[in-house]
């Protein structure tokens, strides 16, 4: 009898394999980053630096397995990274169930990010140096947030075109075993998720994925917290990012995005920092205005004429334009702004609201033939922008250029990426006689990439 049980077991495994598909996937890179650097211990001299990395600076070599399987209704998605020659890490692993096409959930780590905002093109996938680093989401997520996440997320589509999420990040079971500390700041609490640590977002595309528009509204509410005053007291509140975007189709060939990220504090003193929580939890219970802003002195609070004063966080409206111009050449061009935000001067103390940042670049990619490529870009942020600095060298100016070969499964790049102000490859600043200098950086990546 329990053969008979087992056969039917097996059978039955072996019958629903049949139904689902599996898929099985390797693919790597790797960018032999060559570069000049600065040897700060040898009078300054300059010296050429090689090293393994990935284009998003990572340490050595990626490589990464990946294991997915799905039917109607249920599916998975296991990927294991390796990094360099030890780093290692899971890159997602994730389950779903649609029970019904209008509604689904995912369970895990890494479930996708399939209505975002980005901007990436030309030396993105080659080496990023300047501007092209994703630093302040400049390239993903450029006009819409990301919806992956590291606990559940629910997606639910009643109509046609229109598209619902909410992605709930949270760590794994902290249950009957576990001390749970503080449980009114865990991140295993409920209304910590859904009111802190967690992502929504609502797209519908006018007309169907086809047609002319699709308009976006998000709110993030993992900003974290911010210390504002309430009447003659202290206190934090939750800092929320709502952002609103559309991506239009006005004529064959052109693509336009553009996204505006507005906080819902819009005036504070600080940012909340997790790593002083006792000290900062002491000073807010004294409910002493300097006690508080002392807590929160080296997390940023400016002052004006020695009065501590609140700062504004500005708002972000950012665009992005792709043409193909014709068959072979297609162009790119974004801006990003930072509007109404502040200023901090050379002390690093005092400040000035209602300050402008601004980032714009633009690239072209040009194919020579089905499986070759040229591709060059340009960019430049002031330092309002970057840094919310307006001192000498805290701005960007960065460039790039470089061929792509493709091959079945795989392609090999090389160009040369230049930056200034120490945003290049390698570490290029120093310091003279006290003087901080800022020489050009430069450097040559060649990466090879395959996947199959």
């Amino acid at each position: 009898m329990k053969k008979l049980v087992a056969t039917a077991a097996v059978a039955a495994m072996l019958g629903s394999a049949a139904f689902a598909d599996v898929n099985v996937g390797l693919n790597g890179q790797n960018v032999w980053a060559i570069g000049n650097s600065t040897d700060t211990g040898n009078d300054n001299s300059s010296e050429v630096m090689m090293s393994n990395a990935t284009p998003w600076h990572g340490d050595g070599t990626r490589n990464q397995i990946s294991v997915e399987a799905s039917n109607e209704n249920f599916g998975g998605k296991f990927a294991y990274n390796h990094n360099g020659d030890a780093n290692t890490g899971i890159d997602c692993g994730w389950l779903w169930y649609s029970p019904v096409e209008q509604f689904k959930i995912w369970a895990g780590k890494g479930t996708g990010d399939n209505i975002r905002g980005d901007a990436c093109y030309s030396t993105w996938d080659l080496f990023r140096v300047g501007t092209m680093d994703n630093g302040d989401n400049r390239h993903e997520a450029f006009t819409f947030q990301g919806q992956d996440s590291t606990g559940a997320k629910i997606g639910v589509f009643p109509i046609e075109g229109l598209q619902i999420y909410a992605s709930l990040n949270y760590p794994c079971w902290n249950g009957r075993d576990a001390d749970a500390g503080d449980i009114g700041d865990s991140e295993n609490k409920l209304t910590n998720i859904l009111g802190r640590q967690s992502k929504y977002a609502l797209a519908y595309a006018i007309g169907g994925d086809e047609g002319i528009a699709t308009v976006k509204l998000g709110l993030d509410t993992t900003a974290g917290r911010v210390v504002v005053k309430d009447g003659d007291d202290m206190k934090l509140k939750d800092q929320n990012i709502l952002n609103i975007a559309a991506d239009i189709k006005p004529m064959e060939n052109l693509f336009i995005s553009v996204g505006a990220f507005i906080p819902t504090v819009q005036k504070y003193y600080a940012a909340y920092d997790a790593n002083k929580l006792a000290a900062i939890e002491t000073a807010i219970a004294s409910n002493d205005l300097d006690t508080i802003l002392a807590a929160f002195d080296d997390a940023g609070i400016l002052a004006v004429d020695g009065e501590y004063v609140e700062k504004s966080a500005g708002n972000k409206v950012n665009l992005y334009a792709r043409y193909g111009a014709t068959d072979e050449l297609t162009i790119h061009a974004q801006v990003g702004t930072k509007i109404g935000t502040y200023l901090i001067d050379k002390d690093g103390k005092n400040k000035k609201d209602g300050q402008f940042g601004i980032f714009v670049a633009g690239g072209v990619d040009y194919k020579l033939a089905d499986d070759l490529k040229l591709f060059a870009d340009v960019g430049y942020a002031n330092g309002i922008y970057l840094s919310n600095k307006n001192a000498d060298n805290t701005d960007c100016m960065n460039f790039g250029i470089g061929v792509q070969k493709d091959y079945e499964g795989c392609s090999v790049s090389a160009g040369f990426v230049g930056a200034t102000n120490g945003t290049g490859m390698y570490k290029t600043t120093y310091t003279d006689n006290g003087d901080t200098k800022y020489p050009f950086s430069w450097g040559i990546p060649l990466r090879v990439s395959y996947s199959f």
